[in-house]
């Protein structure tokens, strides 16, 4: 039995993880205008972004304990957190996971100030550039950068890829206070349609 294995830890209680305890725990705190949020898919894109420009991710905010992916070590209390969706390949993702997951999201948020950046795959040049409105940005980031009242706009940015020129797009002020709706085609960057 796994409870009899000398390094066996019970899995950490889903309940605990609410945006104060994420707050609490954070390993750094973002300076203002250093925010970088993104869309599904690109953590390790918006990483090496972060890393190269000087912005900070939810991974660096978060480091260690609370991003640990063993979903099947003993010794890991995050493994029922992190386990893989279920049934395995069915695309139905793990909604403990997903809840950790959005809840860390808009702890995040609700740190950040100044301008932000947001990373998206859809704005290529040559393209309408529509930043993904599904997902966590579109559901729990943006909401929450927009209630708080801290930041000053946002900035949309495409993925940066150093081996395709039509992702390297900045669409500054995407979003002003005060703006109603979803991107601000006033600002539109002429490299998109």
């Amino acid at each position: 039995m796994h409870k009899k294995h000398p390094k066996f830890k019970p899995c950490a209680p889903a309940s605990q993880f609410t945006i104060d305890y994420f707050r609490k725990n954070a390993v750094k705190t973002p300076r203002p205008d250093k925010c970088l949020f993104y869309t599904a898919g690109l953590s390790n894109v918006a990483k090496l972004h972060a890393k190269k420009n000087g912005f900070i991710t939810i991974w660096d905010i978060w480091a260690g304990q609370h991003m640990r992916w063993e979903p099947y070590q003993l010794d890991n209390p995050m493994r029922c957190i992190i386990a893989p969706d279920l049934p395995k390949n069915s695309g139905n993702r793990n909604p403990v996971r997903q809840k950790y997951f959005e809840t860390m999201s808009t702890a995040m948020a609700s740190m950040c100030s100044g301008k932000v950046t947001v990373m998206d795959r859809n704005l290529k040049a040559g393209t309408h550039g529509r930043i993904k409105q599904a997902g966590i940005w579109g559901h729990n980031e943006f909401p929450r950068l927009v209630k708080d009242g801290k930041t000053t706009s946002i900035d949309a940015i495409g993925m940066f890829n150093d081996t395709d020129a039509s992702t390297k797009v900045r669409w500054d002020n995407w979003w002003l206070p005060g703006q109603q709706g979803w991107g601000n085609d006033a600002t539109r960057p002429g490299t998109l349609l």
